[in-house]
């Protein structure tokens, strides 16, 4: 890096030694610049190596099953319209779980009896649940000893709140009487009255008919699922084998690059967080260093000679008035 110079600046003079300071420094910014500037084009060209590798496989590919564009759009069409008649599977797995639920709450229910008004099987399950309930007390206790003192205090402000409320909660309540009073008087008119009873006539005859329909539509829908065992045995291959074989297989697959990954992030860290940015701020910082004075005085030089351009012009128009 130049040292220090001080800079004196002669508008009409580019020959001075100022500027001849100048021109040094220029010259050392640039050789700086184009040694980053070759350090970043080979880090470039080692990944576009790599992206170069990328795409000669992905062409292979493409090319050994035939090109993958025109069967993954194929495959998406044929898996939309075939998936259709097997979401009769949703229908037993919906039922299934709605009885579940239902035998879950009926076995549950009336475990709050005497326990010698229970089954054995309930007073079994009591037995067991007793130290669950005690562990659940002490956790009960440990969150209301954190929690309730800081509520306690904020209640003292909610005090403070709810009592500059009153006139708020005046003004509302005459608001809303007043509203109250008027809706009532709409409510009370025959042509309300009678507007609200033929509502009600067409809304109960729309619901009997629809009753009827839902009957039917009910029906073809269990029968519908009934049908659909082989569905619900590809459903049980598909989303248990996802979780089962398919995540599974994709994680211990993921863990030879483990190693791999993390090194190629620390050496981008490194590049980015002991290289690149400090290597920017360097440049930034030595260029103001280095033309900021000069800078700031050709601009302070321009404004000067801008107003006295301006009071010229200023004068030659008093002059042109008639």
């Amino acid at each position: 890096m130049a040292d220090d110079v001080t800079i004196t600046v002669h508008v009409r003079d580019l020959t001075g030694p100022g500027f001849n300071s100048v021109s040094r420094n220029i010259s050392d910014l640039q050789r700086h610049a184009n040694a980053v500037g070759g350090t970043l084009r080979v880090v470039g060209g080692q990944l576009d190596d790599v992206a170069g590798s990328a795409a000669g496989a992905g062409q292979a590919l493409g090319k050994s099953g035939g090109g993958l564009g025109g069967v993954v759009s194929g495959l998406g069409a044929a898996v939309g319209v075939s998936l259709l008649p097997a979401l009769g599977a949703l229908v037993p797995m919906l039922a299934g779980a709605g009885a579940m639920a239902v035998t879950a709450k009926l076995a549950f229910s009336g475990l709050d009896k005497p326990t010698k008004e229970l089954s054995k099987e309930a007073r079994a399950f009591k037995k067991e649940l007793a130290p669950l309930k005690k562990e659940l007390a002490e956790l009960q206790s440990v969150a209301r000893k954190a929690v309730l003192p800081k509520l306690t205090d904020s209640f003292k402000d909610v005090h403070k709140a709810v009592d500059s409320l009153h006139p708020v909660i005046k003004v509302a309540g005459d608001a809303f009487g007043t509203l109250a009073q008027k809706a009532a008087k709409g409510f009370a008119s025959d042509a309300f009255q009678g507007a609200l009873l033929k509502n009600v006539q067409m809304g109960s005859k729309w619901i009997l008919d629809f009753a009827g329909s839902m009957g039917t539509f009910t029906q073809s829908f269990l029968d519908f699922g009934t049908k659909s065992q082989p569905a619900l045995d590809a459903w049980q291959e598909l989303l248990g084998g996802l979780f089962d074989t398919g995540l599974p297989g994709m994680f211990e697959g993921l863990e030879q690059g483990i190693d791999g990954a993390s090194e190629m992030l620390s050496g981008f860290a490194d590049f980015l967080n002991n290289g690149l940015l400090p290597a920017l701020g360097k440049i930034a910082g030595s260029f103001a260093e280095t033309f900021g004075p000069l800078l700031g005085a050709l601009f302070s030089a321009t404004g000067d000679a801008l107003l006295g351009f301006a009071d010229v012009f200023e004068g030659a128009m008093t002059g042109l008035e008639p």
